[in-house]
């Protein structure tokens, strides 16, 4: 696999960012519109079947897009055996999900789950027909035609969402928005990148792709168990409209913190196997996307929980004030998710898989203790539960943080060094934009006013300060729009 050159990297970056901000844009706005419209027991019912399709997804894919991504050596016949497995794993999850899903209903004692748990299912054979499509894309650093494809089916899955509030059909809105969008999704790809779909199975290929692929599904599914077992097991202790508040207040930050995160996410992968065979190279690399990861996530988290009061009261309107402290506490979780996700993908890139295996079993092992014991101590307020998730965050990240030292020699000494500068300019606007925030009023204005003041004060200071990470990303977006001309 050749090198990631620098204008590769920001190249797929930019595409990255346009994907945020006019997709996610979208979906953004369609989530606060439907976070005003539906009831918090809509969302906590999401709670359950999106770990389904999520679970499914990670089952049927079974780290197939990891081993394509990272091969150095591939042809068509993997992409197209790694597509067929694919598929069959789908179709036997898919019975499997159907034939269990009274189960859901018994358990959470709500009998519409049966239905919307089987519909979940359909989504796990676009998750396996699109990974082909994702994992050539990454490789080639071509993020052009997975941007089209996610703009066009979020357009199309917004107006599913039209079509189910209009014909009065509430409860399935969340649904629908999910699945018509996937199959939107796999249909763009289809037509965008036809060369990669035929579906021819090579015994040979097959077990080299598996066997590295079962090892990133093992890890990838610790990591989502460990994501889901807070949720899941609120859907046991409390009504489903607590479970909402507990959903809204994860998925604001999620969508904020995540999908900001996700346009860097993406290259990471590709890029640290492209230098997999020189590790000081690797380590180079890594150390400025680290920095230039939390260069921008930093502050988006630090500004979510400072106007988390004003967002819900301006957006979301005042039925769901439960969930601003929840929502402070989940963006104490994401600000940290950079620092762990980085650290996977350079571990995978190296092949140190048991390594993430093992730090994501501890992760699971501390959720699941820690819900023990806030049930045997009868703690069962939501927020107690919040700050337990943010202490087991940071601990993970220090686990992850210090695996680099065998993976690349990046120590946490050196990490320390290169972060300092960001947490300095992280905390200054905050003193301003607080002072803002407490003199004003709720409504999208002053929220515009208070963003634009947190921003200004962050880079003004980076650049009257000369911050080496603002430098590289002014220098590197300058090169990008020198070349468009």
């Amino acid at each position: 696999m050749p090198e990631v050159s620098k204008n590769q990297f920001v190249n797929g970056l930019i595409w990255k960012t346009f994907n945020l901000f006019l997709t996610k844009g979208i979906n953004i706005i369609l989530t606060i519109i439907l976070t005003r419209i539906l009831d918090p027991m809509h969302f906590g019912l999401m709670t359950v079947w999106i770990v389904i399709i999520n679970v499914g997804g990670v089952l049927a894919i079974g780290g197939l897009d990891v081993a394509l991504v990272q091969k150095k050596d591939i042809d068509n016949e993997d992409f197209s055996t790694a597509r067929v497995v694919a598929l069959g794993r789908a179709a036997i999850l898919c019975l499997a999900v159907n034939l269990i899903a009274p189960l859901f209903s018994n358990f959470y004692q709500t009998e519409l789950l049966v239905l919307l748990v089987r519909v979940a299912s359909i989504d796990f054979f676009f998750q396996a027909f699109t990974i082909v499509s994702i994992a050539k894309a990454s490789r080639e650093i071509d993020f052009k035609k997975l941007f089209i494809a996610d703009f066009v089916s979020t357009i199309i899955g917004g107006l599913g969402v039209i079509f189910m509030f209009y014909t009065n059909r509430l409860d399935w809105i969340l649904i629908t928005n999910v699945i018509v969008h996937r199959i939107a999704y796999a249909i763009m790809l289809y037509f965008l990148d036809e060369k990669t779909h035929y579906f021819k199975y090579n015994k040979d290929k097959h077990k080299p792709i598996t066997r590295r692929g079962y090892k990133a599904m093992a890890n990838n599914l610790f990591d989502l168990i460990a994501g889901s077992a807070t949720g899941l097991f609120l859907g046991m202790k409390w009504s489903a409209t607590e479970v909402g508040y507990y959903n809204r207040a994860e998925k604001i930050t999620q969508t904020v913190g995540l999908e900001t995160y996700n346009m860097i996410s993406g290259i990471l992968l590709p890029t640290f196997a492209s230098y997999q065979q020189d590790r000081e190279k690797l380590k180079s690399v890594a150390r400025k996307i680290t920095t230039l990861s939390c260069y921008i996530m930093f502050p988006v988290m630090c500004f979510l929980a400072l106007s988390g009061r004003l967002i819900v009261l301006a957006l979301l309107t005042d039925k769901w004030l439960p969930i601003v402290f929840l929502l402070q506490l989940s963006c104490v979780k994401f600000a940290m998710n950079p620092l762990r996700q980085i650290s996977m993908h350079l571990n995978y890139s190296v092949g140190m898989y048991k390594r993430n295996m093992q730090i994501e079993s501890c992760r699971m092992i501390l959720i699941l203790l820690s819900i023990v014991v806030l049930a045997i101590l009868h703690l069962p307020q939501l927020y107690i539960i919040s700050i337990a998730a943010a202490v087991i965050a940071i601990i993970i990240t220090v686990l992850y943080l210090l695996s680099l030292r065998n993976a690349i020699g990046y120590s946490i000494i050196e990490l320390v060094k290169d972060l300092v500068p960001i947490i300095i300019l992280t905390a200054a606007p905050m003193i301003p934009t607080v002072i803002f925030l407490r003199t004003s009023t709720a409504n999208i204005l002053n929220l515009i006013i208070a963003f634009i003041l947190y921003c200004g004060v962050y880079i003004g200071l980076s650049a009257l300060l000369k911050v080496e990470v603002y430098r590289y990303a002014r220098t590197s977006l300058k090169g990008f729009i020198q070349r468009r001309k």
